[in-house]
Formats: structure tokens, sequence, C-alpha cells
């Protein structure tokens, strides 16, 4: 029996650590892993992690350290660990120093280009206490997480890449973040282009921190409407991320449990993206939720697009603001559009995106780094 420690900085709301560690752990158990689950936050801190009252703040994350030092205490038991972006929530990576100097395998697991700067959420911590907040943040951690790892596992080349450039040393193997289609299904009469609702759903399901994307959509959004297209616009954890100003939108709250229900209700996904250096750190799983559904999307070209979606065969790409119009108004009213990007996303997902493609390669990570020790 192979035992396994998983440290993530946040619990299964977080997708990172719901769809990169969780979705894996039955497979890795029938492959006789034993795992070891264990966030740095409980479901509780982290619902407090925004809260405006700092001195919860404090309490909650001086508790999360504590359980870390107690568990670090403890590291020699396990064959391997895995780390999803980092195991500790603030300060450096002590404890991914402390499991390296004790002789314990890490498996270093990035889905973000964690190396940069991110913004934060308004309201937020670091948003405002902006020094305090990124002196505890240690952004620079990535890269040195990366330096001492014995193995690593990207969500897509583009950072695969980065890390072989910091760690030439050790194996670095690209694993999509996929989603499980015994879970993720289509509604009836996609593969034909059928919308679900009468008045078709473009929507778009996120946090608020990749909220500000919608920008780029919603002067768009507000011409369609005014031209008389028949449509509603639905989304799903913009929370303050985001107000439309051209047009009335449903802004509904995000549901860990109903995801794949929600995402499969859409007609039309939007998967608008910066372009930045961090948006092209992002791993396009929204597009493959669009995709293992069945919901034609209208993405940006950012981050790990280009190494699944093929514009006019899965998906539609748009470069400009002009673009998103076009693709958006010939979805709405081309079925025959819809029912071909809708069957080549099927067999994109089948091909490689979709969690019985990535088991066995994710179980042979843990099963070498773990004989290496």
């Amino acid at each position: 029996m192979t035992r396994l420690l998983v440290l993530c900085a946040h619990p299964e709301q977080s997708p990172a650590t719901r769809f990169r560690a969780c979705a894996y752990f039955p497979a890795f158990r029938s492959a006789g892993i034993e795992v070891d689950y264990r966030p740095f936050l409980t479901r509780e801190e982290r619902g407090r992690l925004h809260d405006t009252r700092t001195l919860s703040q404090v309490r909650d994350l001086g508790l999360a350290l504590a359980r870390r030092l107690l568990l670090g205490a403890r590291a020699r038991r396990y064959d391997a660990v895995l780390v999803q972006r980092e195991a500790m929530l603030v300060g450096p990576p002590v404890m991914e120093q402390l499991l390296v100097s004790l002789g314990v395998p890490l498996i270093y697991d990035l889905d973000d280009a964690v190396w940069l700067h991110s913004e934060p959420i308004a309201g937020s911590f670091r948003a405002r206490y902006p020094r305090l907040g990124d002196f505890v943040r240690a952004p620079a951690k990535g890269n040195q997480i990366l330096g001492i790892a014995s193995a690593i596992t990207a969500g897509s080349e583009r950072l695969a890449a980065h890390a072989r450039t910091v760690n030439p040393h050790v194996t670095v193997t690209v694993i999509p973040t996929v989603t499980d289609r015994a879970v993720w299904k289509p509604l009836p009469g996609r593969e034909l282009g059928n919308f679900v609702h009468e008045a078709p759903v473009i929507g778009w399901i996120g946090t608020p921190s990749t909220a500000p994307s919608l920008a780029m959509v919603d002067a768009v959004l507000g011409r369609l409407r005014q031209e008389g297209h028949v449509f509603r616009v639905v989304t799903r954890g913009v929370g303050s991320g985001y107000r439309f100003e051209h047009l009335e939108a449903e802004m509904l709250p995000w549901r860990e449990h109903e995801e794949p229900a929600d995402f499969a209700d859409i007609d039309i996904g939007l998967a608008p993206m910066r372009q930045d250096e961090w948006s092209n750190g992002k791993c396009a799983f929204k597009q493959i939720q669009y995709l293992t559904v069945g919901v034609p999307c209208v993405t940006s070209r950012a981050g790990a697009v280009d190494e699944l979606i093929e514009h006019d065969r899965n998906a539609l790409v748009a470069e400009s603001q002009d673009a998103f119009y076009t693709h958006l108004r010939a979805l709405l009213h081309d079925q025959a559009l819809r029912a071909r990007l809708v069957r080549a996303g099927f067999e994109t997902i089948e091909s490689k995106y979709c969690l019985e493609a990535q088991i066995p390669r994710f179980t042979e990570v843990v099963l070498r780094a773990a004989k290496r020790g």
C-alpha cells in the first residue's frame, strides 16, 4: 500500500481542489494508494476568508498553520506528498521545504501561473492591505516549490514549459483539468443543436476574480438585444466581480453540487478571457466544461485554448468584440452550426479531456514518485 499525503490550500469548494485532487481519490485507492487528504482551510474557515473582520481571519489562519506544523511532525509516515498549488495559503513554502528535508518525495501540481502576481478580490484582506497582503501571500513561492519538487504535474503545456525551465531535472507531466462524464452529462438533443429554453440562455459560470472578463462581451450582448435577438443572459458566481451596463442579466449564486446541471442548462456558453500573463496561465477548464455537456461556446484565444479548441470545429474563437458579436449571432440562429460544434466537442473530450483518460497518467505519476522515495 502506497501512502499519499494530499495537501491543498482550499477545501473542495475550490475547483482546483475538487477537479485536480479529490476527483482522483477513488481511482488512487483502487490502485492501492492510501490517500490522506488535508486542506489548509476547513469549509467553515474558507467561508470566512473574505470576512471584513480581520481578527477572525487571523484566528483561522493561526489554527490552520498550527494544524500544518503538527502534520509536518508526522510526515515520515508517507511515501509521497501531492501539493496542489501550495500547502499553506500564506507565507513562504515552509511545509514543502520541511517535507523535502525529511526525504518525502514531493509531487507539485499547478493549474495557474502561480509565480505571477494576481489581482486581489475586492474587499479581501489583500485588497484592503495590499503590501502586507502580498508579503503574506509570498507569490515567489510558486517557483520555489517547483525548484524542490520530485515530480510536477501541470494543467497545460504553457505551465509545463515554465516548470521545465525552473526545474529541468524532473519529469513534468501535463494533466489537464478535466470532468467526469458520469457526472457531467449533456441534456437530450444537444447533439442535434437543440436549445433547452424557448428564449436561449447565453450563460457564464465562474468566480468574482474572473468575472471582470465579462466586460469584453457586455456591449456585444447589449447590441444583440437592441437588434431584437431573443435570449436571456444568466451568470453564476459573479458576486461583486462585475455588473452589466448594457443589458439586464440574471446574476445567480454559484452552486457546488448543482454545477454540472447549471452548465448543462446553458444554451450558448461565454468564455471571454483577458489578454495578460495571468490569463495565459489558465487551463481552459470553462471551455472543457462547456464541451463536456454539449454547450456550444464562444471563447477568447488565451491560456490553453489553442491546446484543445479548433475554431469552427469544436467551438468558435473570438479575438475582438466584433468577432464575439458575429459568433454569438450565428449560434443564436444556426442549429446546424451548433450541432456540428457539439459533436466535435464530444470527440475532443472523449479523446483526452475527461477523467477516464487522465486517471492512468496521474496514478502513474504518484506511484513512480513514491517508488523513488
